[in-house]
């Protein structure tokens, strides 16, 4: 086992690999009635395992999935094997989950650790300045920032996407966002609360 990565959708810790398998078991103990021998046993699941095996050229469809005993225990799953996971537990999961093993697969974020208030503290001046540019509040910037990350509180952050809200924070203080940082925001409001409400965002807004 590779040295994991621990992110966080709405305060629930999901643990994943370098290589973006994740620990099936501890994620279905959120979603109630949800257990991950009932979906390996169902005859669709054997289907697309065995499907999903030839394509990545392997003989036998038990190498997607990883057993492991003691701490952090349970079924790992293949990342492609785990996306369909994740929306048998709930579609808004699984969205946030494609994202997430997406930019690990990418190397999109290069430091995973947590970050520190210290580490986060150019974040935040950027924050300030871009509300004072924008003459928004403080509060929404934050908050426009967290969303594009797919966080729910700043204090999730790694130290990578430190560096990627910052630059966020950059063009919204320039007036230089781009329509992927809408859609960015859109989506992952979707996938952190159930939800895509009109979002007020720099005087615009993106539509449901």
């Amino acid at each position: 086992m590779t040295q994991l990565i621990t992110l966080e959708y709405d305060g629930m810790p999901v643990d994943f690999t370098g290589e973006a398998w994740f620990n099936a078991t501890e994620v279905a103990k959120k979603f109630p009635g949800k257990r991950v021998d009932n979906w390996l046993a169902n005859a669709e699941t054997e289907r697309y395992m065995a499907a999903l095996a030839r394509s990545l050229n392997s003989l036998n469809s038990r190498d997607l999935i990883r057993t492991r005993r003691g701490g952090k225990g349970g079924t790992w799953m293949h990342p492609k094997l785990g996306v369909a996971f994740a929306r048998w537990l709930d579609v808004n999961f699984s969205v946030w989950c494609d994202m997430q093993i997406d930019q690990i697969l990418r190397g999109r974020i290069a430091d995973w650790r947590r970050s520190t208030v210290e580490e986060r503290f150019d974040m935040t001046i950027g924050a300030m300045k871009a509300a004072h540019a924008r003459r928004k509040p403080w509060s929404h910037v934050m908050g426009w920032g967290n969303r594009w990350a797919g966080v729910t509180r700043s204090r999730y952050l790694s130290v990578g996407l430190v560096r990627e809200v910052g630059g966020f924070y950059g063009r919204v203080e320039t007036r230089s966002e781009t329509p992927d940082d809408l859609a960015r925001i859109e989506v992952n409001s979707i996938a952190l609360y159930g939800e895509s409400p009109q979002l007020p965002l720099l005087g615009m807004v993106v539509a449901k």
